[in-house]
């Protein structure tokens, strides 16, 4: 049956569409989300190439949306005119040049890759990748932010003053830079800044550079004041000098690898270490962040020791600048000074600058169609069968297919496990998971030095009695990479209908079974003689009868007894009428056996597979069964 161009399949349990090609794909739209398999899925389970993932999600969301995937067929359906999904080729012929941006983009690719057009060669996804990394592994980004390593030795400081008064933009490197914008403001301050000082007169600091004096302190203050704080602290209590040292087994996570947090961490500890007396050597055991700060700040205030009343001092010098400086209209920028302020507004740095703005501008825009054609080709490439996992869960129930949803197989106990995703938390999944009414295993992957990952595996046919936690195993992941698993945790639930089936039997067999070892141990038997024996040492002379007389008549009638109870039992089977007795015991058989026949299935056709998506982040809307030959797909011995 077919519905809008999409043919109408029965998958799991319930009917879904399926498009039989990418042009079916044209009909999404007027399918009702409420009719598709799922509405949304988390991108941190789906096991596809990360880049197209986030062309699918380009506001970083942490899922993607019923909308999200139908924007992405347009653009799938608006950039191609025909589709090879398997192929990284940017054919050119099968672009739609109808499309105006498309258009952009061939035009972009001739003129771009025009050397190896030339040479006839086949513009494939690998090309367009190593360009971008060409570009975006300089000191520009194309983000519009500009940092230190991208501007010449001589207009560095103009970027860092620009940065200490704008306070600047980080980029995705974590680096620190300045936008357009901030540039721009920084110069309409300065101009406002030097037509208020024609007129006015800054009040003195005493020091041989107040605006550099006034900057340096305007640095160090916030760390000085905490500084100070700190002795107080020692002055008041010496057991506060604990708080400054670091419990070796609690010293927090830090990657000494990586430059940026480990200037952050040492910017973050104390100007010097904290002391009772109450002084600080400006040029001695300072904090190598703040160094050369402390120098300048020793040399133009004329003091290599600082103490609270000197710090005290200078910052009552300091209310006036402040005064002085918030007149000008133009924020802190005044600390900088009137001649350096005209400098850099008239030298040739600030058209450094603003070159180097244009430079990025530039490959902003290359870096913008190069991802345009990736874009192309992965959507080309990837979208179809995520419309598979997504609109419809064709893929998932297809056997030897692994699916997008899928995070990879489980080798455990001779057998493969094929139905895992990626959790993040174990307490929280189980939580929503366990009424799935599904046999789950929660595993712990580890290889080498990546990041261990959690999985969560069904168990939906066979046994479970070999499974238990602790047990190892190895995991195949959807890239091929071989991992350490290690079961954490196990959710009993129904697997196959042998299993359910045989589930109240075993208990009662299992129960019987240590009735009977507790009789039969050799030990017990011997303390319950023992206590027999010392009872009847310590009875009274005149007792008729002794202990071990009283054992060997009470063993003697039992034995007579058990016989005479066989032989009875002999005698009358000997007399029965088998025909007629045979199908009153298949009766009883039956009529014992029916409801467990009945609980087991019953048990087994409450297994769903949405609920066990939901917990992991999924908005399914069919409810996904697991039945007969299916139930073969994720669980399975391989065939020899």
């Amino acid at each position: 049956m077919k519905r809008s161009g999409l043919t109408q399949v029965k998958i799991g349990g319930s009917i879904q569409f399926v498009p039989s090609g990418i042009a079916a794909l044209r009909q999404l739209r007027k399918i009702d989300p409420a009719l598709w398999a799922a509405t949304s899925a988390p991108v941190r389970i789906l096991n596809a190439d990360e880049k197209f993932l986030s062309y699918m999600h380009p506001e970083n969301e942490i899922s993607i949306r019923a909308d999200m995937l139908l924007d992405a067929v347009d653009f799938l359906l608006e950039t191609w005119t025909s589709y090879d999904a398997a192929s990284n080729d940017l054919d050119l012929k099968a672009l739609n040049i109808e499309c105006e941006n498309t258009q952009g983009l061939i035009k972009f690719i001739k003129d771009f890759f025009s050397e190896e057009l030339k040479e006839g060669k086949v513009i494939k996804l690998e090309h367009i990748r190593d360009k971008i990394t060409v570009l975006t592994s300089g000191p520009l980004s194309g983000e519009g932010i500009i940092t230190a390593p991208a501007v010449s030795e001589e207009a560095k400081e103009y970027l860092e003053d620009v940065i200490g008064i704008t306070g600047g933009t980080k980029n995705k490197a974590e680096t620190l830079g300045i936008t357009e914008e901030q540039l721009g403001k920084f110069l309409a301050d300065a101009k406002v800044f030097i037509e208020w000082h024609k007129t006015a007169t800054p009040p003195s600091l005493g020091t041989s550079d107040d605006p550099a004096a006034y900057k340096v302190y305007s640095a160090l203050k916030n760390k000085l004041d905490e500084y100070f704080d700190f002795c107080e602290m020692l002055c008041i209590d010496q057991a506060n000098q604990s708080r400054f040292s670091i419990n070796p087994e609690k010293v927090p996570e830090l990657d000494i690898k990586d430059r940026q947090k480990v200037t952050e961490y040492i910017a973050q500890a104390p100007l010097a270490r904290p002391s009772d007396s109450m002084k600080l050597n400006m040029l001695e055991s300072i904090n190598p962040v703040y160094s050369a700060q402390a120098e300048s700040f020793a040399k133009l205030f004329e003091t290599n020791e600082l103490s609270p009343a000197k710090w005290r001092e200078i910052k009552k010098r300091m209310v006036d600048y402040d005064e002085y400086l918030a007149q000008s209209k133009s924020g802190q920028i005044g600390s900088l000074g009137q001649e350096k302020l005209e400098s850099y507004l008239n030298g040739t740095n600030l058209n450094t600058l603003r070159a180097t703005f244009v430079s990025d501008k530039n490959l902003s825009d290359t870096l913008k169609m190069l991802r345009n054609a990736e874009k192309a080709i992965l959507f080309r490439k990837y979208l179809p069968e995520l419309v598979n996992n997504f609109v419809n869960f064709k893929d998932l129930y297809t056997a030897a297919k692994r699916s997008m949803i899928q995070a990879g197989t489980l080798i455990m106990g001779g057998r493969h496990f094929d139905l895992n995703i990626k959790v993040d938390n174990i307490a929280d999944h189980k939580k929503l998971a366990v009424a799935a009414n599904l046999c789950m295993l929660y595993l712990e992957l580890k290889r080498d030095v990546e990041k261990p990952l959690t999985v969560v595996a069904a168990v939906t046919s066979g046994y479970a009695s070999d499974l238990y936690s602790g047990k190892p195993g190895i995991f195949i992941d959807h890239n091929g990479k071989y991992w350490n698993a290690k079961i954490t945790d196990i959710v009993k639930g129904p697997i196959s209908f042998c299993q359910t089936f045989m589930l109240p039997f075993r208990k009662i067999i299992d129960s019987v079974t240590q009735k009977f070892q507790k009789l039969s141990e050799f030990n017990s038997i011997e303390k319950n003689l023992d206590k027999t024996l010392k009872t009847a040492d310590t009875a009274k002379p005149k007792a008729a009868l002794t202990a071990g007389s009283v054992m060997m008549l009470c063993g003697t009638v039992g034995v007579a007894a058990l016989g005479s109870g066989v032989a009875f039992i002999i005698k009358n089977l000997q007399n029965v009428n088998w025909a007629k007795v045979s199908p009153v015991c298949a009766g009883i058989i039956i009529l014992i056996l029916t409801p467990a026949v009945i609980s087991a299935l019953l048990k087994l056709n409450r297994r769903n597979l949405s609920i066990f998506l939901e917990a992991a982040g999924w908005a399914v809307n069919k409810k996904m069964k697991i039945r007969g030959k299916v139930s073969r797909i994720f669980t399975y011995v391989p065939k020899k």
